[in-house]
């Protein structure tokens, strides 16, 4: 739980010191369809406990992780990674956790710039989110990682995330890997000692913005810290990339000034910002050039920060049984309700293909796929839903190679389909095998684009002639005669397909004369990893050394990945006769 770095006990020394503009649907864009699926909240207790159906959210976070998603009314979980004194949960479990669950959203860390939260120094942060980064990504390459929401972005604040982008990259000697950017946006006093947010952990300072408890709903400080964060991006080459704001709120109690009539105005002129505030020269391209793509509001249900008779009027709900909506919950609704867009979006979420262990090049084969067909629309789609395989080869032409189809879905995290398809294809190399869902599009839907997904099967033939050469009786060749030979070569299966029936023919230079062929061999069947001696008799019909040369495949009947490899050369000698004088004794005369 996160409490903007300010505590109860803080509000306890403060006590002592003391209409929104309408939303508007937007219509389907390229993030989110439906534009109240950008609002979020946080949420203390279990979130189980209350009837969502009124709030139109798209989203939450509760300062953990979990396993077993629940998603309440379609709504979308962020995990949130606890780090400094340790990383919690342990890598082994985050690893689990990211493979179950693929395709999260991860934000490493809350708040780890405020000493009342993971209370981080910069260099320690850069080497944790490292870590957790590649442990995710490893379990999950479709998983998207967020930093951890720095409280807010002042240039103290700011100062501290410069040292951790730039540890990182000393370290690693990589640009620190972001897939999403998130930052709170609270207007706290930051004084060392005092009430507030305190100073970074490792930052020398003792003060930084000192904001007074009346600026806590200041809308040109919450907009010039927005865009601030995203200025930051922009010069550390990181525009391209979306912005949330995992927390913010109204953290003060009606004794300070905070009556329900400030806070609601509050909450819903930060809501106009959000949905509406856009830069071309800081904000993401992808959306409109829109600085923040998600946010969720503090709190859904915490009501702590209530001291006395003095309340505070953030919560959206009681944390208590009957677990009611609140006003300001009523308000959060009624905006985002006036937002939503009803759409079907089918995509693929799997596509697990089984194919047979050992591959013939150029004989069929039998494949499996096994497909899960979800609907992450916000709307239950219509039905049946096709389903279809195609096969594409490298030169862009490709055939249908199953058909299938999936009842109308729910709504999204309501319930998916599964089928399994299968069929056999010939393979002689790479080849595409893609599902997809919905091909005629006779289910109306709002993206089309996300309904294929692609497994590539990567095999090649590689057939490779390692060397070539002679075995020979060894007798000399007398004048006139001739002497046999037996060529032999050495023929590797280098590729990840087995390779039947194929050629290997040889070629004999005799001394000074042209080359010749010494006829061909078909060696029956190679597979995968393997190789085999191929032989050729031969006679050698005069004496010297003979050149040697062997080819395999040399039709190029077999399509392989190299055929630079298919050759190679050697010689072998056929030994002359010679003749011996005899040795005559010293002194001894000719006869």
């Amino acid at each position: 739980m996160n409490t903007g770095c300010i505590t109860a006990g803080v509000l306890l020394v403060l006590a002592v010191l003391v209409g929104s503009a309408g939303a508007h649907a937007e219509g389907p864009t390229t993030l989110y369809p439906s534009a109240n699926e950008r609002l979020g909240v946080g949420v203390v207790g279990d979130i189980r406990n209350y009837d969502l159906s009124l709030l139109h959210a798209g989203w939450y976070v509760n300062w953990g992780t979990s396993a077993n998603l629940i998603n309440p009314e379609g709504m979308d979980f962020a995990q949130i990674i606890r780090v400094g004194a340790s990383i919690q949960p342990g890598l082994a479990q985050l690893r689990e956790i990211a493979a179950r669950n693929p395709g999260s959203l991860w934000l490493v860390g809350n708040e780890p710039d405020c000493i009342w939260q993971d209370n981080v120094w910069p260099e320690t942060y850069a080497e944790q989110y490292h870590d957790i980064y590649y442990a995710l990504k490893e379990a999950d390459p479709t998983c998207q990682v967020a930093v951890g929401g720095i409280v807010q972005a002042t240039p103290l604040r700011l100062q501290w995330l410069e040292r951790v982008w730039n540890w990182y990259q000393v370290r690693y000697g990589e640009t620190m890997p972001v897939d999403v950017w998130n930052v709170h946006n609270f207007i706290l006093q930051e004084r060392k000692g005092s009430w507030g947010c305190e100073i970074p952990p490792g930052i020398n300072a003792t003060a930084g913005m000192l904001y007074g408890i009346d600026d806590h709903d200041n809308m040109t400080y919450f907009r010039q810290q927005i865009e601030a964060f995203r200025r930051w991006m922009a010069e550390k080459g990181q525009q391209n990339k979306p912005l949330i704001v995992s927390e913010y709120g109204i953290l003060f109690h009606e004794g300070l000034g905070y009556d329900y009539e400030r806070v609601r105005r509050f909450m819903l002129a930060t809501f106009d910002y959000f949905m509406n505030a856009a830069d071309p020269q800081i904000g993401y391209p992808a959306d409109g050039y829109r600085l923040v793509q998600r946010w969720a509001w503090y709190s859904l249900d915490d009501p702590s920060f209530e001291q006395d008779e003095y309340p505070t009027w953030s919560a959206l709900y009681d944390p208590f049984p009957p677990y009611a909506v609140r006003p300001l919950g009523i308000e959060f609704g009624r905006y985002a309700g006036a937002l939503v867009v009803p759409y079907v979006d089918l995509v693929p979420a799997r596509f697990q293909l089984d194919a047979p262990t050992s591959l013939v090049y150029g004989e069929p084969a039998a494949f499996t796929a096994h497909i899960t067909v979800q609907n992450r629309g916000n709307t239950a789609s219509a039905g049946p839903i096709a389903v279809q395989v195609r096969r594409e080869a490298p030169t862009g032409a490709g055939a249908v190679t199953a058909v299938g189809a999936v009842p109308a879905l729910p709504r999204r995290y309501a319930g998916d389909a599964s089928l399994t398809l299968a069929w056999q294809s010939v393979i002689t190399g790479p080849v595409d095998f893609v599902v997809h869902v919905n091909p005629d599009g006779a289910v109306p839907e709002w993206n089309p684009a996300n309904n294929t997904a692609l497994h590539r099967l990567d095999v090649w033939a590689d057939l490779v002639l390692d060397r070539v050469g002679a075995v020979s009786s060894g007798v000399p060749i007398l004048p006139g005669e001739s002497a046999p030979v037996q060529l032999r070569a050495l023929v590797r299966n280098a590729g990840a397909l087995d390779i039947p029936g194929t050629e290997v023919c040889f070629w004999v230079q005799p001394p000074g004369e042209s080359e010749e062929s010494a006829g061909c061999v078909i060696l029956p069947y190679l597979a995968a990893g393997q190789s085999a001696v191929v032989e050729r008799g031969w006679t050698l019909e005069r004496a010297g050394v003979h050149h040697l040369r062997a080819v395999v495949d040399p039709a190029g009947a077999i399509i392989e990945r190299f055929e630079g490899n298919n050759q190679a050369v050697g010689s072998v000698l056929a030994a002359p006769h010679r003749l011996f004088w005899p040795i005559l004794r010293k002194g001894a005369s000719a006869p």
